[in-house]
């Protein structure tokens, strides 16, 4: 079942790896090249707001931090081993121009991720496709490929049964999306891959190379943990899940006196047994941190992402579900452990998505490379069989040209997002000068109260809390947004303001045109505020309690 990769291979997926992650890079270059006097580019240009967090945990890393606390509420929290990549990579920036200096390092982060994901999906799909040429075109597709999504828009439609198409927003269910923008999926993705590789050929190990193979199994999962906490639960949970399968099929052979390959079934059970008390043990702990961290029990309620409408994820993957299911067939007849593992993989997790849990989108993630593997086998035993027979052999360019619209039109608008400067992919360049001056006026880990609008990129720039910045990881958000706008309101009694202010243990306050937008009150007229900032229409007030 091993294989290794021969010389042109390397040679090709470190030139497609190459070529893929510097178009990704093109939009973030344009929008550096369009900033100028009037607007400053975040260095994002696709999930702005999310994205502002990750810049704001490198910010945190650089400020002194080493385990993640969220910066977007003033409640006091713990520490957790989360978002452990940009933390770290935080530490390399300090100085002048930190804004700049973590963006820098976030895309240097996201190349590199993005191109270890496609040596691991290449090398994933190497352990069940011997064809070079397939192996190339599968990576290709599971990189680049996305459904039919595209068509709800050309239609004239942005959303279907209540959603986009989930190639537009949903990373996990393809692969562009995790190169283009989001680094610690792709980086946690392409372990979980490497992963279970390493799990699967330690199956068939023995003695100490496969107690070896295995415990480097679990490291690789334990890694992806630390990268995105669930995708190394995911990891865990496909072996559980074979070793679940295979046993209840070994069972069902020796009930019907058909010969049992028990040997093999213990072999996997040990190997996921070994590999499991490497990277259990961080499972555990996350699992219970955000059943007992109230910060993060906060954010998990708060953060529901619910799988799509199965309509969307059968358009989705429709376009290569009769080649997967081929290639299931064709697997079953000739390596029914592997169709197992597969098959078993793309059909109960993505029928998970649908169990009552707050972050359902996410256990999908990997099932699309699995799907890939299984349509290529399909596509390779059909081009000699039947597409061969009816001159068909244009199919799979067909296949993979109807398969890029969604990435190519997702590509072009961040190269429009950065051509055109306006928010929230740019902020006023006298506001990002605001944010600077905060920085260095107020001591590391001060509250600021703020509009939303604000409060999310303003961690990105200083390392600051904020009361409110971001619905998923602002603790009480839905609750705190009309005492905030009570702030800013007119008539407020000034009672009720500086219990606010002290109940929150508010430093600063940050007064701009998104404030001004809540309420018309002129934060200058108190005298428990003091002016320390001001530039154009910014003004950055200090609180000093009075009695």
């Amino acid at each position: 079942m091993e294989t290794r990769l021969m010389p042109q291979e390397k040679r090709w997926i470190l030139i497609f790896g190459l070529v893929v992650m510097t178009l990704t890079t093109l939009p973030y270059l344009l929008g550096y090249a369009r900033q100028g006097s009037t607007w400053t580019f975040t260095g994002t240009v696709l999930g702005v707001e999310d994205e502002n967090t990750y810049l704001s945990d490198m910010v945190s890393g650089s400020a002194g931090a080493w385990l993640f606390q969220t910066p977007y509420t003033p409640y006091p929290q713990q520490s957790s081993p989360i978002f452990l990549p940009y933390i770290l990579l935080g530490k390399l920036a300090a100085g002048v121009g930190l804004h700049e200096q973590v963006a820098a390092l976030f895309h240097i982060f996201r190349f590199l991720a993005g191109m270890a994901l496609i040596w691991a999906t290449y090398d994933f799909l190497a352990l069940f496709v011997r064809s070079v040429r397939w192996r190339r075109f599968g990576t290709f597709l599971a990189t680049l490929g996305g459904g039919l999504g595209y068509l709800i828009l050309l239609s004239g439609k942005s959303t279907w049964f209540g959603s986009l198409p989930v190639e537009f927003y949903s990373p996990e269910a393809f692969g562009f999306i995790m190169v283009y923008s989001i680094p610690h999926l792709a980086l946690a993705r392409a372990l979980m891959l490497w992963g279970l590789r390493a799990f699967l050929l330690a199956a068939e190990k023995t003695g100490r190379a496969r107690v070896l193979a295995s415990l480097g199994a679990g490291g690789l999962w334990l890694l992806a943990g630390l990268a995105q906490p669930l995708t190394g639960m995911i990891a865990g949970a496909v072996p559980v899940m074979y070793v679940a399968l295979t046993g209840g099929w070994q069972a069902w052979r020796a009930f019907h006196h058909q010969p049992a390959e028990w040997q093999r079934w213990r072999s996997t059970l040990i190997a996921g047994l070994l590999a499991g008390c490497v990277a259990g043990p961080l499972a555990v702990y996350n699992a219970l941190s955000f059943q007992l961290n109230p910060v993060l029990k906060a954010w998990n309620a708060q953060s529901a992402i619910p799988a799509a409408n199965p309509v969307l994820y059968l358009l989705a993957y429709g376009l290569i579900l009769p080649f997967s299911v081929l290639g299931a067939l064709r697997l079953a007849r000739a390596m029914s452990w592997q169709a197992v593992f597969l098959g078993g993989w793309a059909i109960c997790f993505t029928a998970a998505m649908y169990i009552p849990f707050a972050l359902q989108r996410r256990l999908i993630d990997g099932v699309w490379v699995a799907l890939v593997t299984l349509a290529v086998l399909g596509l390779e035993q059909a081009e000699t069989g039947w597409l061969s027979r009816h001159s068909l052999r244009w199919v799979p360019g067909a296949l993979l040209g109807l398969s890029l619209p969604a990435t190519l039109l997702l590509w072009l608008g961040g190269l429009l997002t950065a051509y055109r400067p306006a928010a929230p992919a740019f902020i006023p360049a006298t506001e990002a000068q605001a944010f600077v001056a905060l920085g260095k006026l107020a001591p590391v880990n001060a509250v600021v109260l703020s509009a939303p609008g604000t409060g999310n990129p303003l961690p990105a720039w200083a390392p600051v809390r904020v009361v409110v910045g971001i619905a998923t990881l602002s603790v009480n958000y839905d609750s705190l947004m009309p005492q905030v706008k009570e702030f800013f309101t007119p008539g407020t009694p000034e009672a009720t303001r500086q219990a606010l202010l002290n109940t929150l243990g508010v430093n600063y306050v940050f007064w701009g045109p998104a404030e001004r937008a809540m309420g018309k009150w002129d934060p200058r007229l108190a005298r428990y505020l003091k002016p320390v900032y001001t530039q154009g229409d910014y003004m950055i007030l200090q609180y000093q309690p009075v009695g």
